[in-house]
């Protein structure tokens, strides 16, 4: 599930790591009330364990997700958002500009961020460690765009340029897995 919408996505700028750090993005009214709704559409369903990114917007969607769910969310620093780097809270605009290719996005990263094909790897290493311990047991992820889109090509073993044809998650979309 991709948190609910925040409001550095109103302002267009791109949020991770330094702007965590020094203006976390909120979720706005209406993306408290996508994690409501989310929460409410879930009822039922199962889960019994929620993880989540530990960035503040995140956080305040598994809370209150959790909370009709009867839950507690653990973080794990494993589902946050791409380290962007420099083009951290800089314009949606200026981040789509500086790829020539929508391939440049597997492979490219700026002074030490990462790749979504870093972030497919450190999204797998979770996946490997929930696995063994919740072994058949439904489980809410919690996180960002580009995160969720590489755990989703890990779970569905989608390789390469493919990862590229997965749909962004909307603010508040959830989607559900079987395991493999």
């Amino acid at each position: 599930m991709r948190h609910g919408d925040a409001d550095h996505l109103v302002a267009g700028v791109i949020a991770s790591e330094a702007t965590e750090r020094s203006n976390p993005p909120k979720l706005t009214a209406i993306g408290r009330k996508q994690a409501e709704e989310s929460g409410e559409e879930l009822e039922g369903k199962g889960i019994s364990t929620i993880y989540s990114s530990p960035y503040k917007r995140t956080l305040e969607t598994a809370l209150i997700v959790a909370s009709k769910l009867g839950l507690d969310a653990i973080k794990d620093d494993r589902l946050k958002e791409t380290n962007f780097t420099y083009m951290d809270g800089r314009p949606v605009r200026e981040y789509k500009e500086a790829f020539q290719k929508e391939e440049d996005k597997l492979t490219k990263s700026w002074d030490g961020g990462e790749s979504l094909f870093d972030v497919r790897k450190r999204v797998e290493r979770f996946l490997n460690d929930i696995h063994q311990k919740y072994k058949g047991e439904k489980i809410l992820i919690i996180s960002h765009g580009d995160p969720l889109v590489a755990l989703e090509s890990v779970l569905r073993d989608i390789n390469g340029e493919d990862i590229l044809q997965i749909p962004h998650y909307r603010v508040g979309e959830w989607r559900m897995f079987r395991e493999a």
